[in-house]
């Protein structure tokens, strides 16, 4: 039995997010990636180390739109505190609620996609 592109791309994304694609970093520096060329149905990470309260920023565009999360991982499930199904780019933050590696993704759909992005750590709320 064939599978069409669609459902092989679905598999590889359920593959890449049952488990972490990359080791989270401690972001000591704001990381910043432009022009980044992604493949049709391609996926790309950017894992981060956090400790409950602490903060990032983050900011990007991608043409075409594409799928945008931030997930982590925990017993075998994967939990999205942030989820955009299109979208050409989104400027924000986001705070832990617990120690954990969490991951910006962005998801590619038929189309190959230009994205550049910057990832910082912010200061706590007070």
């Amino acid at each position: 039995m064939m599978l069409d592109r669609r459902a092989l791309a679905t598999l590889a994304a359920a593959l890449v997010v049952s488990a972490c694609a990359t080791e989270p970093e401690r972001l000591v520096a704001p990381k910043v990636v432009a022009g980044l060329e992604l493949a049709p149905y391609a996926i790309h990470e950017e894992c981060i180390a956090l400790r409950a309260g602490q903060r990032i920023g983050y900011r990007f565009i991608v043409e075409p739109a594409i799928a945008f999360n931030i997930h982590y991982h925990e017993a075998g499930t994967v939990i999205m505190p942030l989820a955009v199904k299109r979208t050409q780019g989104e400027d924000g933050d986001f705070t832990a609620d617990h120690e954990q590696g969490y991951c910006l993704m962005w998801e590619v759909d038929a189309a190959a996609a230009v994205l550049s992005y910057r990832v910082e750590r912010l200061a706590p709320r007070p």
